[in-house]
């Protein structure tokens, strides 16, 4: 049996420097030491750029950034496309969604493989929270990736786990919800756990995903638990597209809008986005009026910084320049983490909320043709959503 394991990793924007410093020391450095001493292990990594852009500026985050460099020569490690600064991309524009995708392509060569000039070339995609509708499915096969991962969800629950084909040649990876929660949540403690529970289907190829964050960092013996994997004969890992290249694929139906945190409860509800944007949740209502209060004025910025590699290696005048920082600022403030934190669904943490909707804020005040009018309303939204905040979940952080 073939198992292909997608590791997430990601930090915002908004991260607290201690943190993303504290779990590169108990996750992300053990992680990539451990693949580095295990030469047949393999894994399909996803980094954020937002993360990546952490790691640069500390000793052992540069670490970091080497040991992907040469896992991925060693062909242990393939780098997975995304959005840049984790954003929904269902919920955002087409462009703004596209620009996320070219950005991180950007960043991951000039930061990784030291290669300013070009883009990578392009193998797989995993959305932010696996976030999907069949608009970013076309994007995506527009865009020239092999293959995307999507959750069980975005197939209603009615497709088994696997690999799949749309009309345009793009293979759907579906994730296996079950045995990625098992490993996610500490159910599976060994390899051993592991290998039993693959035994119990008749499946020959398994694809799990989770944070990789649940290694050292969410489970502290997962670093040990990484290595009984990756020591165990009986389990075959190997990168999604050895699969994708090898496995016969089956049809793929519809793609449904969902996110890995969507059930089947959830979408008989309506509610796609369950963490992220609950109808009910007048936090989620307040932030949103915001997010689309600075998309709204952003279509000022020219559409020549749209594009990355022209926006950010070109000469550009005076008031170019002050667009070009407003647009920098917006790529960054659509992160999703804002959203989740305010759920509630189970975390709160008032300052991940402040800091996420002081970043939107700031991209109104920073463009030079920006309205009073949405200024102000941009403050007015801004105390709205620390005050309600405040008032229902207190100004202390909720963890699970």
């Amino acid at each position: 049996m073939k198992i292909s394991l997608l590791l997430h990793f990601h930090q915002p924007p908004t991260q607290f420097n201690e943190v993303t410093h504290s779990i590169t020391s108990d996750c992300y450095l053990p992680i990539f030491n451990t693949l580095y001493h295990i030469p047949s292990a393999k894994l399909s990594v996803n980094i954020t750029a937002s993360l990546l852009e952490q790691l640069q500026a500390f000793s052992e985050g540069r670490e970091v950034i080497r040991l992907i460099h040469l896992l991925c020569e060693r062909g242990q490690i393939e780098l997975t496309g995304t959005g840049a600064y984790h954003p929904l991309l269902p919920k955002i524009p087409d462009e703004e969604a596209r620009r996320q995708i070219l950005l991180q392509e950007y960043l991951v060569g000039k930061i990784v493989f030291d290669n300013s000039s070009s883009y990578r070339k392009k193998i797989g995609f995993f959305p932010p929270e696996l976030a999907v509708n069949p608009e970013l499915i076309d994007l995506l096969s527009g865009e020239y990736y092999e293959w995307v991962m999507v959750d069980e969800s975005a197939m209603l629950f009615g497709t088994e786990p696997g690999i799949y084909r749309n009309p345009d040649g793009l293979s759907i990876v579906v994730r296996d919800d079950t045995l990625s929660g098992a490993v996610a949540f500490g159910k599976v403690k060994s390899a051993n756990d592991l290998f039993d529970l693959l035994n119990l289907s008749r499946r020959r190829y398994f694809a799990l995903a989770m944070d990789g964050e649940t290694f050292g960092h969410h489970l502290k013996f997962g670093i040990i638990l990484l290595e009984d994997f990756f020591s165990d004969p009986r389990l075959d890992f190997c990168t999604i597209s050895e699969v994708v290249k090898e496995e016969k694929a089956g049809k793929s139906g519809k793609i449904s809008e969902s996110t890995w945190g969507t059930t089947e409860d959830d979408l008989k509800a309506g509610i796609n986005y369950p963490r992220w944007d609950i109808p009910k949740n007048k936090l989620h209502r307040l932030q949103w009026e915001l997010t689309a209060l600075v998309l709204q004025e952003s279509v000022k910025i020219p559409e020549s910084l749209l594009n990355p590699s022209k926006s950010l290696d070109s000469k550009l005048t005076h008031e170019e320049t002050r667009c070009l920082n407003a647009r920098l600022l917006l790529d960054k403030a659509l992160h999703s983490d804002q959203y989740w934190w305010a759920s509630a669904n189970p975390c709160w943490h008032p300052d991940m909320v402040r800091r996420g909707a002081e970043m939107l804020k700031g991209v109104i005040f920073a463009l030079p043709n920006a309205s009073e009018k949405s200024k102000n309303r941009a403050e007015e939204i801004f105390e709205k959503l620390l005050k309600l905040g405040k008032e229902k979940f207190g100004d202390k952080a909720i963890f699970a």
